[in-house]
């Protein structure tokens, strides 16, 4: 009996590893191999051009002054602190193999509801907090119910359905949204703002949700892979319903950032703030874990890509830069990973459109 278990054990797991060929394997190999100077690269090239670029920037004649200026800091900071927990937002369903298209309009939604809390309950912060986690975490569900338990699998279909309806529901309710109190504009601790902390806070806890957690080690396994999920018993419709309720919290906390006035004088539409995160969960998915999205690589690209626009704009660049580095940004990317992995076994995460 014992040996019948074991021998099927064993098939299991061989029908797994054949089906993966992917994270599992990858951190296998990992550990067997030593660091190369092209390991090092593929994991740390992105840190270091992170750390050349600011360091250009800082100390070019042209762009010090600006480039440098407390004012340029605080806002880069707080556009970016949206940037990365909606890309947070979107790396989890991407690691199931999901697209949501609408983490940005259901952030903006949960901005301009816990708005019209803070303006028709005195202020309460907290509530309006609460509410907009709320209210994400209930978009979020709905898509999950919608993908896994109503079989409407294309998720690229379902999430921008929802971000059509999220979109007509923020005009309806927008002549009735109040100014939040300016107490609330620019929140800080030792002289730091405090959504950089709360951003701060939101990456940690997705590394270590991703990392030491079995709802990430069932999420890094699965990849959209339905085989594979029946293969080593992961019921992949709680997962998928999971995945989109934590995007759609995450949605939530960003839209507490919106509320915070995070994104600075000039904060960006949905539609920009979408790519902008979709771009950097994919640029950094050729970092510190290449080939697969990580939590450390998406801020790391995020950081990366506002760096450069905000030294190209200190340059005197015109503002619609921006498209053009994410653009380039992405398929330089792309051919960077492929490039540095020839001869590699090919891996791959199904992606349901």
């Amino acid at each position: 009996m014992n040996d019948g278990t074991i021998t099927d054990n064993r098939g299991t797991a061989a029908r797994a590893a054949n089906i993966f060929r992917g994270p599992l394997a990858r951190l296998e190999l990992a550990r067997e191999r030593p660091p190369t100077a092209r390991t090092i690269h593929q994991k740390y090239g992105l840190l270091f051009l992170l750390i050349a670029v600011v360091v250009f920037f800082a100390v070019e004649p042209s762009t010090r002054a600006l480039f440098i200026s407390m004012p340029n800091i605080k806002d880069l900071l707080g556009a970016q602190s949206i940037v990365i927990v909606l890309a947070m937002a979107s790396m989890f369903p991407l690691l199931a193999g999901r697209f949501d298209f609408s983490v940005t309009y259901n952030a903006a939604l949960c901005s301009m509801v816990s708005g019209v809390v803070v303006g028709n309950h005195g202020g309460d912060l907290i509530l309006a907090v609460i509410v907009a986690l709320v209210v994400g975490a209930v978009v979020g569900l709905v898509n999950g119910l919608l993908i896994a338990y109503l079989n409407l699998s294309s998720s690229v279909l379902v999430t921008y359905g929802s971000a059509m309806i999220i979109y007509s529901i923020m005009l309806i309710i927008s002549p009735d949204m109040s100014t939040p109190p300016t107490e609330f504009v620019t929140p800080s601790w030792i002289g730091v703002p405090l959504f950089v902390f709360m951003t701060a806070a939101v990456c940690l806890g997705g590394w270590w949700l991703v990392q030491h957690t079995p709802f990430g080690r069932n999420l890094a396994m699965s990849g959209g892979n339905s085989t594979a999920d029946r293969s080593i018993g992961i019921n992949v419709k709680p997962l998928t319903l999971a995945t989109f309720g934590l995007a759609g919290v995450l949605s939530g906390i960003a839209g507490t950032l919106m509320l915070a006035g995070a994104g600075g004088e000039n904060p960006q539409s949905p539609v920009d703030l979408l790519w902008a995160a979709l771009i950097a969960v994919f640029v950094g998915a050729t970092a510190i874990r290449p080939g697969e999205f990580n939590v450390v690589g998406t801020v790391l690209a995020a950081l990366f890509l506002a760096v450069v626009v905000n030294g190209l704009r200190s340059w005197g660049l015109s503002p619609f830069v921006e498209p053009l580095v994410y653009g380039m940004a992405l398929l330089v990317a792309l051919w960077s990973y492929v490039f540095s992995h020839r001869g590699d076994t090919p891996t791959s995460v199904a992606l349901d459109m």
